[in-house]
């Protein structure tokens, strides 16, 4: 049985292959959707200091166990598996791509602060893009402009903004968000989005625990993971013009 515990349901409004971003082997969420990143940022702190105290034998996250296993996720995760949580995330597609069809999903195996991902993540940085260059303006050609490594946080306390589909108006938002989730297990549909996700009129922006997930969701997921991990892009993003020779390059690229 696939251990699902939370669903994060969403609707992408847009989807070039920067939120999410699914190359490389790994599909990440590093921008955008604030709320879902430091909401599965935090509900992994508080899951991980509960496997602690089970273990332990405490009821309460006293001193001595903040001394011995710290309270930041990055130390917390020393001490547990993200991956074992339960945690998804699943983008459906707004009305201008078929409202309602699933677009992607993923269980989360890793979640980094944006600091760890920034230093960790160079494959993700946007390439190719020139200094000053507004979003409106960048051809989605490249699935190398789609990175979503978005921000530089070596001046601390002044993360500059690096050349990408995101500008000014979207660093308060991004930067809220707090950590960047990532997946090793993960089916990315794109342009063959054909899953129906949007019956029983779940939809939209949804926190969806184990003991209210519909029917129709656990067994997609089941049947989708069941056999084991996946790393799958389908197709590529609906507002992406990448040629095929270039959508085949995409779906190889490794972590670097």
């Amino acid at each position: 049985m696939v251990n699902i515990e939370q669903l994060y349901l969403y609707t992408l409004t847009d989807d070039s292959g920067m939120a999410p971003n699914p190359y490389y082997g790994t599909c990440t969420l590093a921008a955008c959707k604030p709320r879902i990143r430091s909401g599965a940022g935090n509900y992994a702190i508080d899951e991980l200091k509960k496997k602690i105290k089970q273990r332990e034998g405490k009821s309460q996250w006293r001193k001595p166990l903040q001394v011995k296993y710290g309270n930041t996720l990055t130390q917390l995760k020393a001490h547990g598996s993200i991956r074992d949580l339960g945690i998804w995330v699943a983008g459906v597609a707004g009305v201008k791509h078929g409202e309602g069809r699933l677009v992607y999903l993923m269980q989360i195996t890793d979640i980094m602060t944006m600091e760890e991902y920034s230093a960790h993540a160079e494959c993700k940085r946007p390439r190719g893009i020139a200094s000053g260059t507004p979003p409106s303006e960048i051809t989605n050609d490249d699935y190398a402009k789609s990175g979503d490594n978005l921000y530089d946080f070596s001046d601390e306390g002044n993360p500059a903004q690096r050349p990408g589909f995101h500008d000014d108006g979207n660093i308060t938002g991004d930067l809220s968000g707090r950590y960047v989730l990532l997946s090793d297990n993960f089916v990315y549909y794109g342009r063959e989005a054909i899953k129906d996700w949007k019956r029983k009129g779940v939809i939209g922006h949804s926190v969806i625990m184990k003991e209210d997930l519909p029917e129709y969701m656990a067994c997609d997921i089941e049947e989708l993971f069941s056999s084991g991990t996946r790393r799958d892009i389908m197709s590529r993003p609906f507002d992406s013009v990448m040629s095929d020779a270039n959508f085949e390059d995409a779906k190889k690229a490794v972590w670097f």
